[in-house]
C-alpha cells in the first residue's frame, strides 16, 4: 500500500501474516530506485538493508517535516549527506 507517491521519493509498506506474527517490509525509494528497506516483526524494527538481497548498508535516512498536519518537505540522507530535498 503506497503511503507517499509525491515527487521522486516514495515509501511502500507490505504486511505479511506469519502465524501469530506480522512481518512488515517498508521500502524507501528515490527516483525509482530502492535506497533501503526496513524489516519489522510485530512493529519492532529488526533490520535495515540497502538492497533487498541484504548486503548491509551505510546509513540512509528519511526526514519528513509536517506543518499544521500537512507534509511540507521530505529530505533523504545517505551517508550523512542530503541526496534529495523536496518541498510541497
Amino acid at each position: 500500500r503506497p503511503e507517499f507517491a509525491l515527487g521522486t521519493y516514495y515509501e511502500v509498506t507490505s504486511d505479511v501474516q506469519h502465524g501469530d506474527h506480522v512481518h512488515t517490509y517498508k521500502q524507501h525509494a528515490l527516483k525509482g530506485e530502492m535506497i533501503f528497506m526496513e524489516y519489522y516483526v510485530d512493529g519492532q524494527l529488526r533490520s535495515r538493508t540497502e538492497h533487498p538481497g541484504g548486503y548491509g548498508f551505510e546509513y540512509s535516512g528519511v526526514e519528513k517535516e509536517f506543518r499544521d498536519g500537512k507534509l511540507v518537505s521530505i529530505t533523504v540522507y545517505k551517508d550523512g549527506k542530503v541526496v534529495s530535498e523536496e518541498k510541497y
